[in-house]
């Protein structure tokens, strides 16, 4: 799966949970909590998410790391990545 179609699933899914947020304003370089307004547990519920529809699992001590979309995005290639 290619980085931009990781990136159209998360977006959608930030957006699904994050009603007040558009789809069209959620792009690679959207901060989580400034642009989107997600805090610790809204986070934890999207990780949780994520690694379900992805099948994947990402380590407690890398979630602190995620500040933009697309520190979570490069997450999820690189978990990919690794199960290849």
């Amino acid at each position: 799966m290619k980085k931009d179609e990781i990136f159209v699933l998360v977006r959608e899914m930030i957006a699904d949970y994050m009603s007040e947020v558009s789809r069209e304003d959620i792009t690679l370089d959207s901060n989580l909590s400034h642009d989107i307004g997600m805090d610790s547990l809204d986070e934890i519920t999207v990780i949780a998410e994520i690694e379900k529809r992805f099948n994947i699992r990402i380590d407690d001590d890398k979630w602190p790391d995620f500040i933009f979309v697309n520190d979570l995005v490069e997450e999820i290639v690189r978990c990919l990545d690794a199960k290849k």
